[in-house]
């Protein structure tokens, strides 16, 4: 029977790479796009991995995402 052994040092170097990062960027962006104004996105670099968000940064923009689920219902954008 043969043994798998991952080379967990290769997985987190793609997942940091800059092709990674520009895509999550790219979606993040697109679904901000799609919630309309007051939405904004954010993108950084945890420990093993890069990763991107979508943020209400206004009131008004949190009021709309809690009452419509703005950002779940705009999540295809970032296809």
């Amino acid at each position: 029977m043969a043994r798998i052994v991952y080379n967990t040092k290769a997985f987190e170097a793609l997942r940091r790479s800059p092709g990674v990062k520009a895509d999550l960027r790219r979606r993040a962006d697109a679904i901000a796009e799609a919630c309309g104004e007051g939405f904004v996105a954010a993108s950084g670099e945890g420990k093993t991995r890069s990763r991107a968000a979508v943020i209400a940064a206004s009131g008004r923009a949190r009021r709309a995402n809690a009452r419509d689920n703005t950002m779940l219902r705009n999540l295809d954008a970032g296809r």
